[in-house]
């Protein structure tokens, strides 16, 4: 009887425990929001519907409104991304605390509003996986070119393609950030812009930056004919030695499954977290039936 009683109060004190979590948090998202009576109950329901509808439990959701409050979203603003938020976590295999993180600072980087959480998920998602990197690269990556992007007039899907390609060639991380920050650099230098004029190529067009993307295939193609050491020095000079190797190697990368990928898409952060959901519920079914089998197995060697 008291192991069958044990066995019974289970399922009630593991309840408890997620109750208990779950309330926790909540009363974080509270204190950290400064949230209403009318916003904290609009979060509490979101947390509670996400819960029920993805992968992740309803304290994991409130844990991640918890992060995005922490870096000064609005309890409207957690309402909009949380979503968003969690697609990318499941989409691309990251933990939720680091996908609120470099979610969170990228929407601040580029002036996005928080509706803009879903774009920029597909963004992040398509960029990490579709290049040689993880979305934490990713994260550091744009934590370096982000700010100075936005400045210069790239959007996020431009800088995501460079970054992508810089990925490619083992070129990521903070390492990829700095190159593209040196890059924009010196793009933007009136004496660098007279040598970038010298072999033909366009820096800005009616008083607009051109996309670096754009900018450094046209090198690769003035350059193309001439021999490798006068290739080098003119790299030298175009990008300096900081961002000498990401440049030379962005006149000659390959954009085309970069750009038809993260120009579609559109969807993609919520219909690769369905597929990731979509095999675990395979898995825990065929767990169910193995177990029901050993049931009726166990039933009949009794009988």
């Amino acid at each position: 009887m008291a192991t069958l009683g044990l066995a019974a109060s289970t399922p009630f004190a593991i309840s408890m425990k997620i109750f208990s979590s779950f309330d926790d948090q909540m009363r974080t998202v509270k204190a950290v929001t400064q949230a209403t009576g009318k916003e904290f109950d609009m979060l509490t329901e979101k947390a509670k519907l996400l819960g029920r509808t993805t992968s992740f439990t309803t304290a994991q959701v409130a844990a991640g409104m918890v992060e995005l409050g922490r870096a000064g979203f609005s309890p409207k603003e957690i309402d909009s991304a949380i979503a968003g938020m969690l697609d990318l976590a499941r989409a691309t295999g990251t933990d939720l605390a680091t996908a609120t993180e470099i979610a969170g600072n990228t929407l601040r980087r580029f002036n996005l509003d928080a509706s803009e959480m879903t774009r920029m998920s597909d963004v992040l998602t398509a960029t990490a996986n579709l290049s040689a990197q993880t979305l934490t690269d990713l994260g550091e990556s744009l934590k370096d070119s982000g700010p100075l992007a936005s400045a210069y007039g790239m959007t996020l899907e431009e800088l995501c393609k460079t970054l992508g390609a810089l990925a490619n060639f083992g070129i990521k991380g903070s390492m990829a950030g700095t190159t593209m920050k040196n890059i924009m650099t010196r793009l933007a230098d009136p004496n660098i812009q007279a040598q970038f004029k010298s072999l033909g190529v366009e820096v800005s067009r009616l008083g607009k930056m051109r996309n670096v993307a754009d900018i450094l295939s046209d090198v690769g193609e003035a350059v193309t004919d001439l021999p490798t050491d006068k290739k080098l020095a003119i790299f030298k000079e175009l990008f300096g030695l900081r961002a000498i190797a990401g440049g030379a190697k962005l006149t000659v990368a390959e954009f085309q499954r970069l750009n038809e990928g993260i120009d579609a898409a559109a969807g993609r952060a919520r219909a690769t977290a369905k597929e990731m959901d979509a095999g675990n519920n395979t898995i825990l079914a065929n767990s169910v039936l193995q177990l029901l089998k050993i049931g009726r197995s166990s039933t009949v060697s009794r009988g």
